[in-house]
């Protein structure tokens, strides 16, 4: 969340990504989707997710879906430009078919795990849905599972990984993609003695967890950075940093003071800490208060590397100039947050410039929350009283005033901008659990495994009448 790295709470230890972001350009109003599988969709292909059903929810365990099978991906991309491909840790965009995974979409490798939660440890990934549970072993060696991670803590195997990774890149001539895509600080918490003296002025529980897991993390970024400095690498590199969500308060996370929670479409889910560092920028110890939103890093690292306009149906636009350069104007002015349908109803929220509207707003998790309490379920919700609210996010970030009644011709206007993208609505798939995908099945038994679903092909949706009316 906002308030777990040190740079905006400095009860927080995060003292290597610090340094990094304060060497570079801290990106004050970065935006991704409110869960982490819509997220990594939009990353992936700079398309907003809700443009192919993956909007909604993280993909659960036994849920036959993943991303569309026929959308590009950064990591195919760059392999056309003889860049050398790689992902570590989580995935969590599908796995039931084998053209879900990793290493058929674009990276050449894979360490890490599929699915979007499990035990640091025993890397065993346990859902429960009514009565049904499943648990399974979940962690590969790009297609083979990789039982020598068993017992070894998350963070610190997703680092040696990459830092193998790098030892082997730095022999060879081509440039490389390292995707790292860190476990912590997700759910479920851990004691970490080592990092204990770091967070001992966090008083309640979870919030001490969530400081130590953080740390461990910073710790593995500044391994990675030193071996990369190591094999002489790091002088032409570009990192970017960024939180796939909103932090998850009932699990220690904190987006204060932002309003909101991982899975709402205010502030807090999704305004996140994102920082882009390294000795390739002109810009440093800066902040960049233009609008950057997830789906814009597909063109934007295209275009660090001398690509334009690669494909013209994305939404994300190209903000390299404005991270190497001060002066550019900035790019975007407007993004959805996101989009989706429900029981025959819109829900979706949109920005311009400094004005928010959010149609329908959730109540769940609404409200501000300044440290997380023992007991989740006192969390406090706040209704917004109207279908739609409007926010001034410049002279209001916290959304605490509605300015719908006071600007109705703005609110109108948002609204139908927001409109106008229905008709590229894909309702989310949200497909029923399938029992074929049970561990206990498989071939392998106690592993979750692909091969028991047929993949979703991506096309372009037909025009429909548009269900919005604004006129």
């Amino acid at each position: 969340g906002w308030n777990d790295v040190s740079w905006n709470n400095d009860k927080m230890y995060t003292p290597n990504l610090e340094k990094l972001a304060r060497e570079g350009v801290i990106l004050e109003q970065h935006y991704v989707l409110p869960t982490c599988t819509p997220t990594r969709a939009a990353l992936l292909t700079g398309r907003y997710p809700f443009r192919y059903g993956l909007q909604r929810n993280a993909i659960r365990h036994l849920e036959p879906d993943g991303l569309p099978v026929g959308l590009r991906t950064l990591a195919e991309e760059l392999k056309d430009r003889n860049y050398s491909t790689h992902a570590f840790g989580k995935w969590h965009l599908g796995y039931c078919n084998w053209s879900l995974t990793p290493t058929h979409r674009g990276f050449d490798t894979f360490h890490g795990y599929y699915l979007g939660s499990q035990d640091y440890f025993t890397h065993m990934g346990k859902e429960r849905r009514g009565e049904v549970k499943t648990t399974g072993y979940d962690y590969r060696n790009n297609e083979y599972v990789d039982w020598a991670a068993k017992g070894h803590y998350s963070t610190t195997l997703i680092a040696r990984n990459v830092v193998r990774r790098i030892e082997q890149e730095s022999k060879k001539s081509e440039p490389m993609f390292l995707y790292v895509a860190f476990q912590a600080v997700h759910a479920p918490l851990h004691e970490l003695n080592l990092y204990q003296a770091n967070c001992s002025n966090h008083t309640n529980q979870m919030r001490k967890k969530i400081c130590e897991m953080a740390a461990a993390m910073d710790d593995a970024v500044g391994v990675i950075v030193q071996k990369l400095k190591d094999v002489e690498m790091w002088n032409n590199c570009l990192l970017v940093f960024m939180s796939d969500n909103g932090g998850q308060v009932r699990y220690g996370g904190s987006n204060w003071p932002l309003r909101g929670n991982k899975n709402t479409l205010y502030e807090g889910g999704t305004r996140v800490p994102a920082f882009v560092s390294g000795p390739l920028l002109n810009r440093t110890n800066d902040r960049s208060s233009s609008l950057i939103h997830v789906v814009d890093w597909f063109p934007t690292l295209l275009g660090a590397t001398g690509v334009k306009n690669v494909l013209k149906d994305i939404d994300g636009v190209d903000q390299w100039p404005m991270i190497m350069d001060e002066a550019c104007v900035a790019p975007r002015t407007q993004f959805i947050y996101n989009f989706d349908s429900r029981d025959g109803k819109l829900f979706g929220a949109i920005r311009d410039n400094y004005l928010k509207l959010i149609l329908r707003p959730q109540k769940k998790f609404s409200g501000w929350y300044k440290e997380p309490v023992d007991e989740p379920e006192n969390l406090t919700s706040v209704k917004d009283a109207q279908t739609m609210v409007l926010y001034n996010i410049s002279a209001d970030p916290y959304e605490t005033t509605d300015l719908f009644g006071a600007l109705q011709e703005e609110s109108k206007r948002l609204f139908c901008e927001l409109a106008e993208r229905a008709p590229e609505m894909v309702p989310s798939r949200d497909l029923k659990d399938d029992p074929r995908g049970d561990p206990s099945l498989q071939e392998e038994r106690g592993v979750y495994s692909p091969g028991w679903c047929t993949a979703p092909l991506w096309k372009m949706p037909e025009r429909r009448i548009n269900e919005l009316k604004c006129c």
